[in-house]
């Protein structure tokens, strides 16, 4: 499959996240641009209501047919600015005050400030016919135009003013509910709202208040496109940014990958990238501390095949020499055969505790279940499997157990390391080799002392690598077998002198928890 670089991954996250935003935040300018303007048009008809009322509870307006025109000319001079238009309706749903095309040939409107009135709130003028001619009405009218006015509109008004009537007419519309209705009228929004204007024992007159939507449909979609106009050279902008800082941080990763791959290749020498990015520094320094360790690691592993060969060179040169002695007649053959099986012993050993080594230290021997014995147990067995060397050489070994409890280990590994550590008291101590063990706070605490010489200054660290022998040492091994043993239970292994006059002192420190749940 074909991976694909990080630069890239970066730009389709980062662009599609800013898309996505810009979506949003059309819809929600929709939302919020819809919202208003629905408010604006519900606030324009609550206007015209609150018109309406006022002018119909003037005590100061005469009654009659010319409160009509009256409040139709106040409600022109009030509304200039406003899209509502106005009918007015009887209980029948009939025109009180009719309709008039101003378009239409014979229509002179007059009354000064009134003439030519159309379009949004443009409504209404006396009409003045020539002599021996009709007016041109040109609404389906039943009602009569009382006081002789007519609501003379432009072609415009007139039309969506009879569209509204033909809706109302089939008395789907309830005049009597005075809250605001939206209704859908030829597949146009409109807002509707119905107010009585003038009632009297007989009947009772509406004034029906409108506005439609499509009035500010124009201004959502121009700032729909104005929102798009600008988002667009962002969209672009923002493009070459994104992708600009993606190259950016691929850069540094890219140069860290190249570094990792130095490291896989063998060449363990470090780089500081001097990369700006917390993160990026961070993983730049972990890699060249990684370098450091493979390079350690790759000078031990070089320095431990050196004394591999050398330890295993030395007794493979005596079980030779023995072995061409006895083909030459030079030894004799049953002191040659002694020696070469204490040098195959040696060998054995060594090849044992190295293949021991690096059992334990590749986890292989922890897949193992772990053993549930008393500490007083594997403090004895550790001396018993190694006190016949003692007695050989005339050494005691003392067991002391001052907190005895049941522990669970990897019982061959900690059999291991303690045999190890007793070995090597065995070796340089004087007469004593004491083994103790107690609890101290969160921990075990194992000690192997001995009454010898004690260790060189400074060796303190030196004598768990490995091959690292002293005077009286073996092979090497011994003390690093230990301290992996001890570290795979979580614990830690050091020496020191016991005193300025001598005597070696091992200290084992297991965590409680570990050794008891």
């Amino acid at each position: 499959m074909t991976k694909r670089k990080i630069g890239k991954t970066i730009l389709i996250y980062f662009y599609s996240t800013i898309i996505i935003v810009f979506l949003l935040v059309a819809v929600g300018f929709n939302f919020a641009v819809r919202n208003h303007v629905k408010s604006t048009l519900n606030r324009e008809l609550e206007t015209a209501k609150e018109m309406v009322i006022g002018f119909a509870n003037s005590p100061e307006i005469p009654k009659g047919p010319n409160r009509r025109s009256m409040f139709h000319m106040m409600f022109q001079r009030d509304t200039v600015d406003s899209s509502v238009k106005v009918l007015f309706l009887d209980e029948d749903y009939q025109l009180t005050l009719n309709l008039m095309d101003a378009s239409e040939p014979g229509v002179n409107l007059l009354d000064g400030p009134h003439k030519g009135m159309g379009g949004m709130g443009g409504m209404g003028g006396r009409l003045t016919v020539p002599e021996g001619t009709q007016p041109t009405v040109t609404t389906p009218h039943t009602g009569s135009s009382l006081d002789g006015y007519f609501m003379s509109l432009d072609r415009s008004s007139y039309e969506e003013s009879m569209r509204v009537y033909e809706y109302v007419s089939k008395k789907t519309f309830d005049l009597n509910n005075q809250a605001i209705q939206e209704a859908q009228i030829q597949g146009n929004s409109y807002y509707l709202q119905s107010v009585p204007f003038a009632v009297d024992a007989n009947r009772t007159e509406y004034v029906l208040a409108f506005i439609g939507g499509e009035v500010y449909d124009g201004f959502i979609n121009n700032a729909l496109w104005i929102l798009a106009l600008i988002m667009g050279p962002v969209l672009i902008l923002t493009f070459f940014l994104v992708r600009y800082l993606s190259r950016r941080l691929a850069e540094p990763i890219g140069r860290l990958q190249g570094l990792a791959s130095r490291l896989g290749s063998g060449d363990f020498k470090g780089e500081n990238l001097h990369l700006q990015e917390q993160e990026l520094s961070d993983l730049n320094n972990s890699l060249n501390e990684a370098a450091e360790q493979l390079k350690d690691y790759h000078a031990n592993q070089k320095t431990f095949f050196q004394n591999v060969s050398h330890e295993l060179r030395t007794p493979l040169t005596g079980i030779r020499g023995y072995a061409e002695g006895i083909k030459f007649g030079v030894f004799d053959k049953m002191e040659a055969a002694d020696v070469i099986l204490e040098e195959s012993e040696k060998l054995e050993h060594l090849v044992e505790d190295i293949l021991y080594l690096s059992r334990i230290e590749s986890n292989e021997s922890l897949l193992k279940e772990k053993t549930k014995i008393r500490l007083s147990e594997l403090l004895l067995e550790s001396r018993e499997q190694v006190a016949n060397d003692a007695r050989i050489q005339e050494k005691v070994i003392e067991v002391e157990v001052k907190d005895d409890l049941e522990i669970s280990v990897y019982y061959e590994e900690m059999v291991r390391a303690l045999n190890n550590l007793l070995s090597n008291g065995i070796r340089y101590a004087d007469s004593v080799i004491r083994l103790s063990g107690q609890i101290q706070g969160e921990n075990i605490v194992i000690c192997v002392e001995d009454d010898g010489p004690g260790l060189e200054p400074g060796s303190e660290e030196v004598v768990f690598q490995r091959f690292s022998k002293g005077p009286r040492g073996g092979h090497g091994i011994g003390l690093s077998i230990a301290q992996a043993a001890v570290e795979r239970h979580g614990g830690a292994v050091r020496a020191q002198n016991v005193s300025p006059d001598g005597g070696a002192l091992f200290i084992i420190n297991l965590p409680l928890l570990q050794l008891t749940d």
